[in-house]
């Protein structure tokens, strides 16, 4: 699909990789959340040369009685390669643990450049384009994720690596090109983490849906032809993980299972999970989790700006002015809601369906997890989330301003500022914060 980047893309990329390089360098160690349980796996797999057992000692943590290693770790192996070219030079533990990050902050590179193809795509005037690559790249709490070692990084690129694919798709009447990117954006998106998992459910109906409409007459047998080549294509990539946790966690595919034994043996009285006092377990209505508890206050805080262990806060005025490009994009979306989601051409409408489901999926699964589990009003969670967010936002703005001549100067203002709060973040929070 031609779609070549010019220059000033290559630009921003070139100051996306120095940034949020910058921001990985200056942190200390175990800078993000349970980021040192997250490393203890890339520095197994340094030292062996293979992966581990989800409870093997080495990395367990004691606390909670497990390991992150029960689910997908393919962003830990990924981490252990600049970890083990770092190795060659110097056994230093903080330019290993940097090596590590450093993987993430390519992973961030990669996310912002299939934005900026996706943007390209999907928005035919420039300033449009670029409102949606900075809202995707310039989001302090987006930057934050790909700057310390976890594996959210690599469900966001995955979440990108799939919408691209589906354009792609649309673009050529799923050619097997298009076709093998979705398959390795499946993979790489069940390798990643469960909270993007949504993508891969909307990807069955995005594709079902498109070849159903590019051959009504006789769609059955290229619809199972390619279907076929797509799910074989993705399960030979990734289905490997899951048949090791089937062989090595007695027919536990998923892992998690496992990972609540062990945490059960062995966790803090207070973190067991049958113990955990979740909402549900202590009788409290949705409602009162959301707004006693302040679990929407906290979710849509740490969504924008909260770093650290959530306990880094921006100035209040971070978040007006972020609620306000979200606020003016949401209007816009219910003012032209109809126009968005039936519209006459099947496709767009099948596109915006799509998006909208891979919206709502990671802000359920976040809602059901602090309700039922464990409370953990975290915006990271949602992140999969940030592809159609920033599509709706930046559409829905389109719709309300496109009678205003002014729609330019509100375009470059609030870009301008959305860059500033993320400039700021590093040089006026981060940075004074740890030194």
């Amino acid at each position: 699909m031609e779609n070549r980047l010019e220059k000033k893309h290559y630009y921003f990329l070139i100051c996306i990789f120095l940034f949020y390089g910058l921001w990985a360098m200056i942190q200390p160690v175990n800078a993000g959340p349970d980021e040192s349980m997250r490393y203890s796996i890339c520095q197994y797999i340094l030292n062996h040369g293979s992966l581990p057992h989800g409870a093997d000692p080495e990395i367990m943590n004691w606390t909670w009685g497990q390991s992150y290693a029960f689910t997908p770790i393919l962003a830990y192996m990924l981490c252990a390669i600049p970890m083990k070219i770092v190795s060659l030079f110097t056994s230093n533990a903080h330019y290993l643990w940097l090596g590590a990050r450093m993987m993430n902050v390519v992973l961030a590179v990669g996310t912002i450049y299939l934005t900026i193809k996706i943007g390209r795509i999907l928005f035919k005037e420039e300033r449009w384009q670029w409102l949606f690559i900075i809202f995707v790249g310039c989001l302090p709490q987006f930057a934050f994720i790909f700057t310390y070692v976890n594996n959210d990084g690599l469900a966001l690129f995955s979440c990108a690596f799939i919408v691209y694919a589906w354009l792609s798709g649309f673009k050529d009447q799923w050619s097997y090109r298009s076709c093998t990117l979705l398959a390795v954006g499946l993979a790489v998106c069940a390798l990643s983490y469960y909270n993007a998992y949504g993508f891969i459910l909307v990807s069955i109906f995005i594709f079902i849906g498109s070849m159903i409409h590019f051959h009504p007459k006789q769609w059955f047998k290229p619809l199972m032809i390619k279907g076929l080549y797509i799910s074989t294509l993705a399960l030979l990539l990734a289905g490997w993980w899951f048949i090791r946790n089937y062989l090595l966690y007695d027919g536990d595919f998923i892992g998690m299972s496992t990972s609540n034994y062990y945490a059960e043996l062995y966790a803090a009285d207070q973190f067991k999970p049958s113990l955990i006092a979740s909402p549900s377990n202590l009788n409290m209505s949705l409602w009162e989790m959301l707004i006693s508890k302040q679990w929407l206050l906290i979710f849509l805080t740490s969504f924008i700006a909260r770093f650290g262990g959530m306990m880094i806060f921006p100035p209040l005025w971070f978040y007006p002015i972020w609620g306000i490009v979200i606020c003016v994009g949401m209007i816009g979306c219910f003012y032209k809601i109809k126009e968005i989601l039936f519209s006459k051409e099947f496709i767009k409408s099948l596109f915006n369906w799509g998006m909208l489901i891979a919206l709502i999926i990671p802000n359920f699964l976040n809602l059901y997890y602090s309700y039922f589990n464990d409370f953990q009003p975290q915006g990271r969670y949602s992140m999969p989330m940030i592809i159609p967010l920033a599509y709706f936002i930046v559409l829905g703005t389109q719709y309300l301003l496109e009678r205003f001549k002014w729609k330019k100067h509100y375009v470059i203002i609030m870009s301008s500022t959305c860059i500033f709060t993320l400039m700021y973040s590093l040089f006026f929070i981060i940075i004074p914060y740890y030194y």
